[in-house]
C-alpha cells in the first residue's frame, strides 16, 4: 500500500513540476513549450481523452493559461489513485503524447491500482492475502517502466 502512495505522489509532483516550470518559463520568454499547450489541449477534457476542448468565448492567452494551470491543480489535489485514467490525467497535460506512455505501464499501474484497491477498500476477513513475489514483480516491473518516464518528464521540465 506505501508503494501505491509513493508512486501516487510521484506521479501527482512530476507532473506538477513540469506543468510549473512550462508556465512560469513561458510568461517569461513567451515560448510555446509541449507542457502549455499539453496543458491547454487537456483542459477539461475527461481522460481517457475522448472528446475536444469545448469552444468558449476567448479569453487573454495569459489568462487562459493561467486558469488552466489553476484547474490542473485543483484536478490534481482531486486525484486520488494510479490507475490509467489517473495517470493520464496527471501527465497528458504536462506535454507527454500518448505514445509515450507505453502500454505495458498503464497496463501495470491499472493492475497494481486494482490491487490496492482491493486491499484498501475490502474487510480484512474476506481478502485473500496477496502474493508478496507478485507484489515484488510488479513493483520492480513499475519502478523499470517509472524511470524511464522520468527521463521524459524530466526533459519536458527543463525544455
Amino acid at each position: 500500500m506505501l508503494v501505491h502512495a509513493e508512486i501516487e505522489n510521484y506521479l501527482e509532483t512530476i507532473g506538477g513540476e513540469v506543468i510549473n516550470a512550462a508556465v512560469n518559463r513561458w510568461k517569461v520568454d513567451k515560448v510555446p513549450r509541449r507542457a502549455v499547450l499539453g496543458l491547454i489541449a487537456f483542459h477539461g477534457v475527461t481522460m481517457p481523452p475522448t472528446t475536444a476542448l469545448n469552444q468558449q468565448r476567448p479569453v487573454e492567452l495569459e489568462a487562459r493559461v493561467d486558469e488552466c494551470r489553476t484547474r490542473y491543480f485543483n484536478a490534481r489535489s482531486k486525484n486520488h489513485g494510479i490507475k490509467e485514467k489517473n495517470a493520464l490525467l496527471l501527465l497528458l497535460p504536462a506535454g507527454l503524447a500518448e505514445y509515450q506512455l507505453s502500454s505495458g505501464l498503464l497496463s501495470d499501474l491499472e493492475t497494481f491500482g486494482n490491487q490496492r484497491g482491493q486491499v484498501a477498500h475490502t474487510t480484512f476477513a474476506a481478502q485473500s492475502p496477496p502474493d508478496p513475489g507478485d507484489a515484488l514483480r510488479i513493483v520492480t516491473r513499475l519502478l523499470s517502466r517509472l524511470r524511464t518516464l522520468d527521463s521524459l518528464l524530466v526533459e519536458l521540465r527543463d525544455e
